[in-house]
C-alpha cells in the first residue's frame, strides 16, 4: 500500500486518472463519517460480518476501551458511473500516518488479510466476535437478515453500509460496509504518527490493483 495513495483517498475531492478494463477513468474520492465503533473489550477485529466469526479475527494489537469514529473513502469512477468502496478507517487520533504496518490477528496470517465472501468487510469489537461465535444456527440466521436489511437501507450503487447495535446496555455495535468490487482477501493496516503513535487502522479494498 503506498502511503500517499492512500492520504489522498482521504482528501474530499481528489480525482486522478486511472486504467480499468482497459479503459481511462477518471477517480474521484469522497470521504464518508459511518459514526463510532463501540470497543469495550480494547479488542478490535476487520472481517465479513456475515460469516460466523472466531475470537481468532482478533487484530493482536489492541485499543484502549472507548468510541472510535469510522470513516470510507468512496471512489466515484466516471466511465462506470459508479461508486466503490475503496478503504475503510478507525480513526484513533486526529493526526496523520507517516507509517503503515501490517495488522495481524491471532490467525497468523501475514499475507493475505482476511477474506470476504458476502461482499461485506467491518471493524468489530473482539466482545461481539465471541457473543457471535455462540450464537445457536437459528440465532445466527436472525442476526444475519437483520444485518444484511439494514445494509440495504443505506444502499446507493453501488455501496452500503450500517452503523447496527447489538447491545442498547453497552452501545456495542458493528460498522459494516460493502468491500471494494465484492468478494476477495483485504489487508488492514496500522498507520503511525512521526512520534510513533498509532493513530488509524485502515483496510486496502485493492480497487486500483492490477
Amino acid at each position: 500500500m503506498n502511503p500517499t495513495d492512500l492520504n489522498q483517498a482521504f482528501q474530499n475531492g481528489y480525482c486522478f486518472q486511472t486504467t480499468l478494463d482497459q479503459h481511462s477513468d477518471q477517480v474521484t474520492y469522497s470521504v464518508h463519517t459511518l459514526g463510532e465503533i463501540v470497543l469495550t473489550s480494547g479488542k478490535i477485529a476487520v472481517c465479513d460480518p456475515l460469516v460466523v466469526p472466531n475470537s481468532d479475527l482478533c487484530l493482536t494489537q489492541t485499543l484502549a476501551a472507548g468510541r472510535y469514529p469510522v470513516k470510507l473513502s468512496i471512489a466515484t469512477f466516471d466511465h462506470q458511473k459508479e461508486q466503490r468502496v475503496a478503504y475503510g478507517m478507525l480513526v484513533i487520533r486526529d493526526q496523520p500516518a507517516v507509517k503503515w504496518e501490517l495488522a495481524v490477528s491471532f490467525t497468523g496470517d501475514q499475507e493475505s488479510g482476511y477474506p470476504v465472501t458476502s461482499g461485506t468487510g467491518c471493524f468489530i469489537d473482539g466482545e461481539v466476535i465471541k457473543r457471535l461465535s455462540f450464537l445457536s444456527d437459528t440465532e445466527f440466521e436472525n442476526y444475519y437478515n437483520h444485518l444484511d436489511q439494514a445494509l440495504d437501507q443505506t444502499y446507493v450503487d453501488t455501496w452500503d453500509w450500517t452503523n447496527f447495535c447489538l447491545d442498547e446496555s453497552t452501545g456495542l455495535n458493528i460498522i459494516a460496509f460493502h468491500s471494494g468490487w465484492g468478494e476477495g482477501y483485504y489487508s488492514s493496516y496500522w498507520g503511525y504518527d512521526s512520534q510513533g503513535n498509532i493513530v488509524c487502522l485502515v483496510t486496502d479494498f485493492r480497487l486500483l490493483d492490477s
